[in-house]
């Protein structure tokens, strides 16, 4: 076994719960210097006793019932979690995060993010003093919590040469040379390609340095001063395509505050004596701004999903829901009599029938409702799904259905294709450039532009994002379609905005921020990301110089600043001070 030295270590250092179904968990940290380098871990109490072993399962059989006197239904809580050992050398870690409450997150430099552990009262001050010892910490100056890691030597002769006021220059010049670099033939193969990379390039040098222009006189003489040089041609373009300058900025991002759950008290208050429901839009707001209780979702989520009319009365849906059971019956007759030689003949049935048993074998199956063998709510699951594709069968069965369906039966519209998905992501584009204009630029030199590390997020609807209960209460929240459409897209931008500080000054490319944004998986606080996503909509619709792509995109009537003409091209907004519009093909 490798000799090493134990150099500082720390007791009681918890995991920190996300949700109400994890359990804080007790770990030893340490720092311990080893032949060629100094490591951290952090490894659970429980299992110091056994070093071999890769995990920790804290509670397997915690598993908690509550009743809700109002319906009779029972909710179920999983309080258990799955604890890895945390094990991290110096030379890999980038930065980490530490509140004043003793919060620890640390951060690798391939983008790797590991659980965030708190310290017993303000023991974490001599962590970091011990830490010092190793590494140049430097505190983030866009965000206090967030602490960036260097080689002492390399910051020593980094400092060094910053007082001799080498570093700034040297970097302009970097620059420039990157921003001039490409040739005139390459900005022939791809006009679009080509121009977005420019001012990507171009922005970077403006955001970044403040006397930008210098650079330019240093590296490139007198006679060649126009930052734009390497744009000219942008005349000669294809028929359609023009930059136009967005002028104005958003105004300040409110505060915004949550309501608790709807309870079945104040919901009686929402119905008329025939159990309609007064004021569909007021009840909606109202699941916006807090979700539902629990014992009110089995009722609720079919008004959210269309399956009962808002105005109808408690004897029209008992109607209505016995005609859909009858519906249904037929259709599940319609595959469950279907004969061995009868599928022989029809390969649709038989590739899409091959899909939803894979699917449905491995959907939750670690939550109580779907766990074990023979489980009647899996058959119930792959029944469901069976009919839908006899009700749908030129759609079939798309891979994610039975994510989304399995909440909803828990409890007791899917039309996604390479497209729609696509769109999606050019909204949440047009999103990202318009309330941080600095965050996409620097996504688009690092070519990640495309946000195609939050497909997962869109696709499931960040069911594998959340806890099981914050998935239920987000989807809620969504299904009311309050208080703009596509809330789901200010949501994702409100984990991009929380995140954004740590990608860009850890200079993450595409491969690290998919690491890092897969890490934070089960770790996100729902009512913040809320909160947040709701004063980005209440910032976009107070601000004046919103483009027509945005206010469009979220349903929003068009400003007099945003108006476009009615042969106007689509739009791609790409940078904190640009659209470029190009004509569709």
């Amino acid at each position: 076994m490798e000799e090493e030295t134990l150099v500082y270590q720390q007791d009681e250092v918890h995991t920190i719960p996300t949700s109400l179904e994890e359990l804080s968990v007790a770990g030893r940290l340490r720092i311990i210097e080893r032949r060629h380098s100094a490591y951290i871990e952090w490894r659970c109490s429980d299992d110091e006793s056994n070093p071999d072993n890769d995990w920790a399962v804290v509670n397997k059989s915690a598993v908690t019932f509550t009743h809700h006197n109002s319906s009779g239904s029972v909710e179920i809580s999983t309080p258990r979690r799955h604890v890895r050992p945390i094990s991290v050398e110096l030379a890999d870690l980038g930065s980490y995060k530490l509140t004043i409450e003793g919060s620890l997150v640390l951060i690798q430099r391939d983008g790797s993010t590991h659980p965030a552990l708190q310290f017993p009262g303000k023991d974490a001050e001599y962590f970091v003093e011990v830490l010092s010892r190793y590494v140049a910490i430097k505190r983030s100056e866009k965000d206090s919590t967030l602490f960036l890691l260097r080689d002492k030597k390399t910051a020593r002769i980094d400092d060094q040469l910053s007082a001799l006021g080498l570093v700034s220059h040297a970097s302009r010049g970097s620059r420039v040379r990157k921003l001039h670099g490409s040739s005139s033939s390459d900005s022939k193969v791809c006009h679009h390609t080509t121009t977005l990379t420019t001012l990507s390039k171009f922005y970077d040098i403006v955001l970044s340095e403040d006397d930008w222009a210098e650079g330019f006189v240093s590296e490139r003489g007198g006679d060649d001063l126009n930052p734009f040089a390497s744009l000219s041609g942008l005349d000669n373009l294809e028929p359609g395509f023009q930059v136009v300058t967005l002028k104005g900025k958003l105004v300040e991002r409110p505060r915004v505050e949550r309501l608790p759950p709807l309870t079945q008290l104040e919901y009686s208050q929402h119905c008329d004596v025939d159990g309609g429901v007064r004021d569909p839009q007021l009840l909606k707001r109202r699941i916006f701004k807090g979700g539902i209780h629990p014992s009110l979702r089995s009722e609720l989520w079919c008004y959210l999903l269309g399956y009962y009319d808002w105005s109808s009365s408690s004897a029209q849906r008992e109607v209505r829901r016995n005609e859909r059971l009858v519906e249904y019956q037929k259709l599940k007759l319609q595959w469950s009599t279907m004969t061995a030689d009868q599928e022989l003949r029809n390969s649709g049935f038989r590739e899409r029938k091959s899909l939803i048993e894979k699917d449905v074998n491995r959907t939750d199956r670690s939550h109580p409702f779907y766990e074990g063998d023979d489980n009647p709510n899996v058959q119930l699951l792959h029944n469901i799904l069976m009919s839908y594709v006899m009700f749908n069968f030129d759609l079939g069965y798309v891979q994610g259905m039975s994510d989304l369906l399995a909440p909803i039966l828990y409890h007791r519209n899917f039309d996604m294709d390479q497209s729609g998905m696509k769109e999606q992501l050019l909204g949440l584009q047009h999103l990202i450039a318009v309330i941080d204009p600095e965050f996409m630029s620097y996504l688009e030199s690092s070519e990640s532009a495309n946000l195609y590390f939050c497909f997962r997020w869109l696709l499931v609807r960040f069911k594998r994002e959340l806890s099981y209960s914050d998935t239920l209460r987000l989807w809620e929240v969504l299904w009311s379609q309050e208080p703009c459409k596509n809330f789901h897209l200010l949501v994702a931008a409100a984990i991009l905005d929380h995140e954004r500080n740590t990608i860009m000054e850890n200079k993450f490319e595409f491969t690290e921020i998919l690491k890092h944004i897969n890490d934070t998986s089960q770790r996100l606080n729902l009512e913040e990301l809320l909160c947040s996503a709701e004063a980005i909509y209440e910032q976009l619709v107070a601000s004046s110089d919103v483009p027509a792509a945005v206010l469009t995109l979220l349903g929003l009537p068009l400003k007099p600043s945003s108006q476009v003409t009615p042969d106007a091209s689509p739009t791609v907004v790409v940078s904190d001070a640009t659209v470029v519009q190009f004509s569709a093909r």
